[in-house]
């Protein structure tokens, strides 16, 4: 957090949040990776799991924590 006293304000430091949300033990060894979507998908709530086997298949993705956090 960047402090400034002048002008009385607080930033957050965008490398200092990045790291700590990185350093999540999920992400240790995280890659980069290109997403085989095009620019300007749009998602909708139709497309989302209904079926109780879809739901237990997503139950346990948390890949929703990281991206949220962004």
């Amino acid at each position: 957090m960047a402090h400034d006293r002048n002008t009385h304000t607080m930033s957050p430091l965008q490398e200092e949040y990045i790291n700590n949300h990185v350093e999540r033990p999920w992400l240790q060894n995280a890659t980069t990776v290109t997403t085989p979507l095009e620019p300007g998908v749009i998602f909708t709530k139709d497309q989302c799991p209904t079926r109780p086997a879809e739901l237990q298949d997503m139950s346990g993705n948390t890949y929703w924590e990281p991206v949220g956090s962004l």
